[in-house]
């Protein structure tokens, strides 16, 4: 988000504490209320999950800012065990569904992927373990600052679908979206609805060698990415790439604009198109690139 309201080193500290929040999201939810609070800040809502024979396929919480007054919902990605997040959410994009089943007001020609409509379902389900309260009643029972919506992979798939949910029943809070690696949520005309909410703020935080950003609008850009290092993607990854391109034809997926794209560097160690594209998009990989190209004040 590049936003300027903002000064450069509080930004820099903002995109730091997300991608450590993102990291974070993937552990256990007891490990994540202790590293948050390592942070300094509280969770104040969940962990929340939703699952599957004991492998969660959503999960959430929202953590808080006690000297600020700033909040910071945090959308976990994919758990590589949920075959349930695999199918029925990253890679359900045959076909779309209208957001005005979450937002009345949003433009009726707005659609959203069948997967990141899912996604969202599941995490309005979510409630807080102990005082049972969805996301939205808890938040409109606090006195907020600014509310900050974020996610890595799935998550920032989510993200701005999960941001104008939000804003649009918190209209006198001041929300905003930081994505990273999100892949394409819904159509051109979801697009532009969300660059009209979001406005001229920079806020998708892209690896620019990360596959998943272009998911699922560049076919060439995918199989051509580690081209330099004459690597492409093989038998079953390949296949598995074809049909889902082919699934996502004639449903105009566009990701909004506000693109920060961090140069990514290779991994000499990956020989494979696979283990390189996994390893580019990992969260950790991200957190590493955020902390470099978005120094905190008195580090290199």
């Amino acid at each position: 988000m590049s936003n300027p309201d903002l000064t450069t080193s509080q930004q820099n500290l903002l995109f730091n504490g997300l991608i450590d929040l993102c990291v974070y999201s993937y552990s256990k939810p007891a490990e994540i209320v202790t590293k948050v609070q390592n942070m300094k800040l509280q969770v104040v809502w969940g962990p929340a999950d939703l699952s599957t024979v004991f492998v969660p396929y959503c999960l959430a919480f929202i953590a808080q800012s006690p000297g600020t007054g700033d909040y910071y919902v945090v959308i976990r990605g994919t758990d590589p065990e949920s075959l349930t997040s695999w199918l029925k959410e990253d890679f359900a994009i045959s076909t779309t569904k209208p957001f005005t089943d979450f937002v009345s007001s949003a433009p009726q020609n707005a659609n959203i992927s069948t997967g990141t409509w899912n996604g969202m379902n599941s995490l309005l389900k979510l409630t807080d373990p102990k005082s049972k309260l969805s996301m939205l009643d808890f938040l409109k029972s606090q006195s907020i600052s600014s509310l900050y919506v974020t996610g890595h992979s799935l998550g920032g798939t989510l993200t701005p679908a999960l941001y104008a949910y939000l804003s649009s029943n918190l209209p006198k809070v001041n929300c905003t979206p930081v994505s990273f690696a999100g892949l394409t949520s819904g159509d051109d005309n979801f697009a532009a609805y969300i660059n009209g909410l979001v406005g001229n703020q920079n806020w998708r935080i892209c690896n620019s060698l990360d596959i998943a950003p272009l998911m699922f609008e560049s076919q060439d850009g995918v199989y051509d990415i580690y081209d330099s290092e004459k690597k492409k993607p093989q038998l079953l990854t390949k296949d598995l790439l074809y049909h889902l391109f082919k699934d996502a034809e004639g449903k105009n997926y566009t990701q909004p604009s506000g693109e920060i794209i961090m140069n990514g560097t290779f991994n000499t160690g990956n020989w494979f198109w696979d283990t390189e594209a996994l390893f580019q998009h990992h969260a950790t990989t991200y957190q590493n690139m955020v902390q470099k190209q978005f120094p905190l004040s008195g580090t290199a």
